[in-house]
């Protein structure tokens, strides 16, 4: 395992990134690497004043930074409801220390790009962030209706290229729900990989079959976002497998 990404994985990744046939360790580095100019960089600070002067205390997000404990999220609508630093994944990561980043965006997936992009556009953007300890993938159930090669193919570059973007960081792989719509050969070919990826330290599954067994109701009224109950208990299931911020901080 790389990263917590099959050899295998890897080597399908250098395929699909760099034309011929590469050695298994290979990962190109121009397909990779994030357009900086997609996210402004971090503000930092002015320059001492002449004067010596207690240096203040940083500011909460920016000590957050400072110390590794930035999560991005990267999802579907499911992921972005009622607003991206509200929604049930953000939840979860604050519940345990982390300072949210998410670029979750209605109908993005693995192939879908939705209103912002697919889940390959959103790690480009969060790319330029400094100090990322944790990445949650979530959903992607906008796919469900691709073709299970489609489907799986998208999913395997978009790990392997999460583990190259944030190699140190902690990535948290959560399939498309089941909210009653049927998972289609799409959806059951993002689990499958999902699943394979997730063994060691570095990558976790967050397995969400049985959350919503005693939820009345998944979707809200719209049908395209969770309702207040399933959120509820969609970030409480998921802070249960994200690692706490003081790990990374430490």
């Amino acid at each position: 395992m790389v990263g917590g990404l099959s050899l295998a994985g890897v080597a399908a990744v250098a395929l699909t990134f760099s034309g011929p046939k590469a050695p298994p360790e290979y990962r190109s580095p121009v397909d990779v690497a994030p357009a900086a100019a997609d996210v402004p960089s971090p503000v930092t600070s002015s320059a001492a004043a002449p004067t010596p002067t207690p240096t203040p205390a940083p500011a909460a997000d920016d000590a957050a930074a400072a110390s590794g404990t930035v999560a991005v999220v990267l999802g579907d609508g499911l992921s972005a409801t009622p607003a991206k630093d509200a929604s049930f994944a953000c939840a979860a990561v604050v519940r345990r220390g982390w300072q949210c980043r998410s670029f979750a965006a209605a109908g993005s997936g693995y192939l879908s790009r939705g209103d912002d992009g697919t889940y390959l556009d959103q790690l480009a953007r969060a790319g330029s962030l400094e100090d990322v300890g944790l990445v949650v993938v979530s959903g992607g159930g906008v796919d469900r209706t691709a073709s299970a090669d489609a489907a799986r193919g998208a999913a395997e570059r978009l790990v392997a290229r999460a583990v190259y973007t944030f190699p140190a960081a902690t990535i948290v792989l959560v399939p498309p729900f089941d909210t009653g719509t049927g998972a289609g050969p799409g959806g059951t070919a993002i689990r499958d990989v999902l699943r394979g990826e997730a063994d060691g330290r570095e990558v976790r599954f967050a397995d969400p079959a049985g959350w919503f067994r005693d939820v009345p109701a998944v979707l809200a009224d719209d049908g395209r976002s969770l309702t207040a109950r399933a959120a509820s208990v969609a970030a409480q299931r998921l802070s249960a497998v994200v690692p706490p911020a003081a790990d990374a901080a430490g």
